[in-house]
């Protein structure tokens, strides 16, 4: 979760509808750090300060289990650019999130407004 100012950094995939959390998969001998540097880098152009485990979500719905590790930075910069998996990355104010936003981060931000740090695992 990228907040500053009292605003959160979202994208918009090219590949499925909604706006997310920048973030994806590691990599191969990735830590949870180093993958949440590199993905939202590529993702919404950031350089990540310092970073806060914010807590783990399962995703049981579906064909498939996914886990997510979703960790804090209010200290970032962003740089404009995106990969090519990104229609859209922008700011938007933590009490109006836009349509489409996804249950997960809905569920993240009430966590972050109500000062709850290190939720328990819950479902995404």
């Amino acid at each position: 979760m990228l907040i500053k100012n009292q605003q959160i950094i979202l994208v918009n995939h090219t590949y499925r509808a909604g706006w997310y959390l920048p973030g994806g998969g590691l990599k191969r001998r990735e830590t949870f750090r180093e993958g949440a540097h590199r993905e939202a880098y590529e993702e919404a152009g950031a350089t990540l300060g310092d970073l806060q485990f914010w807590g783990v979500y399962s995703n049981l719905t579906g064909d498939t289990s996914t886990h997510e590790v979703v960790m804090l930075c209010q200290e970032f910069n962003l740089n404009g650019k995106s990969d090519h998996e990104i229609a859209e990355c922008r700011a938007f104010p933590l009490h109006k999130l836009p349509a489409g936003t996804v249950r997960g981060v809905h569920t993240c931000v009430q966590q972050y407004l109500a000062g709850n740090h290190q939720p328990d695992a819950e479902s995404w």
